[in-house]
């Protein structure tokens, strides 16, 4: 009895983990996804609105609604010590440090070009992880399943 208990509380966990690793994949997903946006909303309002940076960023993050975006803007754009709910490779996080860094100290035309740099690589990015969220999104949840079993089998 014990036995078939070890066994789906194993299960469980496995497919609490495979949940929890598709969740991250879909985190970091929506984050390049808004970070595309973001970018893109930010050079119409460089050349049409002209909006103060800080009013716009202020505005833009309180209509997104994506939580990993807000994280990402109050750990980079104010300085908050807060953890994002993604995880990035240092790579991704160099670009999004980079991108945040010096956005209020660039002339309309650096702006401009700095803005349109880290877009079009955010662009990428999404679109690398939209593919990869497709294709591997529906395997955490089964292979944490499979896992949990044979460590609940092994555990017997």
């Amino acid at each position: 009895m014990i036995d078939i208990v070890v066994l789906i509380l194993c299960v469980f966990v496995g497919f609490v983990l495979g949940r929890r690793s598709e969740r991250m994949l879909f985190n970091k997903e929506r984050l390049f996804t808004s970070m595309h946006d973001f970018a893109r909303n930010l050079l119409y309002n460089a050349r049409y609105t002209k909006l103060p940076l800080k009013e716009f960023v202020e505005n833009y993050n309180a209509g997104n609604g994506a939580e990993v975006f807000s994280q990402c803007v109050d750990r980079y754009f104010y300085g908050k010590d807060v953890a994002i709910s993604a995880k990035l490779t240092a790579q991704q996080q160099k670009y999004i440090e980079d991108f945040w860094h010096n956005l209020s100290a660039l002339n309309t035309e650096q702006f401009v070009g700095h803005v349109e740099y880290y877009g079009n690589y955010f662009a990428d990015q999404s679109e690398k992880l939209r593919k990869e969220c497709a294709d591997k999104a529906s395997l955490g949840p089964k292979l944490g399943i499979l896992i949990g079993a044979i460590v609940g089998l092994m555990l017997m």
